[in-house]
């Protein structure tokens, strides 16, 4: 969608699964649980053992704080607090029968892996020099990050064999696209489009001029290909709907006729957009030979998400837990306010000793 590639600045969407809470939180809880503070440290004690080996309470406490750090949880409820203790507990489980699994089928990680995987930890930081100031700062050595890396992706191909079979059917995906076109299928009235964006104003209003005097498109992008961020190629379209109109970015193109040019308009530090309305599109639902591929991908994702959970679940089931205290993993009891009064024959007792 072309307002997809409008937007300057994306927000990933993230799928949330058993197997990115077991990765991350887990990682949490052992690289941050030695570094507690003071005020952690006292009281702390055993909660559980998982194979026989302790399980702080310090150590949960921290995996929760800095997991609600990270999701933005102002504030927990005693109910979500133990829910979490027992999802931290289960996950330092799962965490080692997958230790279990990998060291049993012999699972390798070549080096190339591991530097694939540390060149795209760069990626998160501004530059090179950042992400080894980073490292310094936290005193990571890039000898034991690889080591982590290493057993990180070795779990990942562990779980990706529980989703090899995953299949989808054209009859399952064909029934899907019944129950659920009008709702994730039907394409709302808008534009095809044809556009161009650019780094340079004098670039977008020449390349404008070009093709408003008849110059073929993809020529007359090779004229001004300097400062071309992206564009559409001769003959193809984008589709933009008719409420995206009403943008802020796009609303200067609102009135534009078929077959006419607009722009160049200013969406972003360094960025202007020209753009031609080429066919106007009522609403329609669209047709299962136009996204088979997208209902199948759904249908897949669905599949190997379930299959990651139950094999996840397997290993759980098998993981050696013991809790020591159980009242850190209960929640508190809720205690109503008809708890706190006096039954009848409590206040006939008190009534009477009064006179």
């Amino acid at each position: 969608m072309l307002m997809r590639s409008l937007r300057t600045k994306t927000k990933s969407i993230m799928l949330v699964i058993v197997v990115v809470f077991v990765l991350s939180l887990v990682t949490m809880y052992i690289s941050r649980g030695t570094s507690r503070s003071r005020s952690d440290a006292q009281g702390d004690y055993v909660v559980a053992k998982v194979d026989g080996q302790k399980v702080m309470r310090s150590q949960i406490d921290t995996a929760i704080r800095n997991a609600a750090e990270n999701m933005n949880f102002e504030e927990l409820d005693p109910k979500h607090i133990a829910e979490m203790r027992k999802s931290v507990l289960n996950n330092i489980a799962i965490y080692k029968e997958l230790q279990k699994e990998v060291k049993a089928k012999k699972i390798v990680v070549d080096e190339q892996e591991v530097e694939e995987a540390i060149k795209n930890i760069e990626k998160s930081f501004p530059t090179k020099e950042a992400f080894m100031a980073y490292m310094n700062d936290n005193n990571i050595k890039m000898e034991d990050l690889k080591k982590e890396l290493r057993e990180r992706l070795a779990q990942q191909k562990l779980i990706q064999e529980s989703t090899a079979n995953v299949e989808v059917s054209d009859e399952e995906a064909k029934d899907f696209y019944e129950k659920t076109k009008d709702y994730f299928f039907k394409q709302p009235e808008g534009y095809d489009v044809s556009y161009a964006r650019f780094k340079d104003e004098n670039d977008a209003k020449k390349f404008k001029e070009l093709v408003a005097e008849g110059t073929g498109w993809n020529e007359a992008l090779a004229e001004v290909k300097g400062s071309l961020i992206s564009s559409t190629e001769e003959g193809k379209t984008a589709f933009v709907s008719s409420s995206d109109f009403a943008s802020e970015n796009l609303k200067a193109f609102a009135d534009l006729k078929l077959g006419e040019i607009g722009g160049p308009q200013k969406i972003g530090e360094e960025d202007y957009l020209v753009l031609m309305k080429k066919k106007y599109n009522p609403a329609k639902v669209l047709s299962y030979d136009e996204v088979s591929g997208d209902v199948k991908n759904i249908i897949t994702n669905e599949k190997r998400q379930q299959a990651e959970q139950e094999y996840l679940s397997s290993l759980l089931e098998k993981a050696d837990i013991q809790i020591v205290d159980e009242g850190y993993f209960n929640p508190p009891v809720e205690v109503s306010s008809d708890d706190n009064k006096p039954s009848n024959d409590n206040a006939e007792e008190n009534a009477s000793s009064d006179s």
